[in-house]
């Protein structure tokens, strides 16, 4: 596929954003992507709800985590803008939503056009994957559109003599 052919099929390319170093290095691929084929970039970072738990008869509830702080989507979209600048000849909008990551990763994707999805692999061991499965795995069993995940490479060893 030469750039030609990659700028008719990828015009608008949403980037998941968790902070993660995974995350971070997906982002830099994605936009790195995005320059090559002039397609615009969504920075998209999904924060979790509150939730809460309902126990006992008389309605009483627990609650299981606290709401996003405004300080936290602040360092958020201070990190977009960091991003950003790193790919100055790139259009990229930023976007903080609720939801569940992958849930609301595909939802997003999906009402907004969006020719291709760029994640980054988290890495969980292989219980754990098991277990709970990964926000990148479920995304892209529930994509509407292509996904990349961006995986580190490993890590390479140093040469014994």
């Amino acid at each position: 596929m030469n750039c030609g052919q990659l700028k008719e099929m990828i015009n608008h390319i949403l980037i998941a954003v968790d902070g993660s170093g995974a995350s971070l290095h997906a982002a830099r691929y994605g936009l790195s992507l995005a320059a090559q084929s002039g397609a615009r970039v969504t920075l998209l970072s999904v924060l979790p709800p509150a939730e809460v738990l309902s126990i006992g008869p008389l309605q009483a509830y627990v609650p299981l985590n606290r709401p996003p702080s405004e300080g936290e989507v602040r360092r958020i979209k201070a990190l977009f803008e960091e991003i950003s600048t790193e790919h100055t000849g790139v259009q990229v909008e930023h976007a903080v939503e609720l939801g569940h990551p992958a849930e609301t990763i595909c939802d997003w994707g999906a009402k907004h056009d969006v020719d291709l999805i760029v994640v980054g692999a988290r890495g969980l061991g292989t219980a754990r994957r098991l277990l709970l499965g990964s926000v990148s795995q479920q995304v892209v069993q529930n994509a509407a559109c292509p996904v990349l995940i961006w995986r580190p490479p490993p890590p390479v060893e140093p040469k014994v003599a």
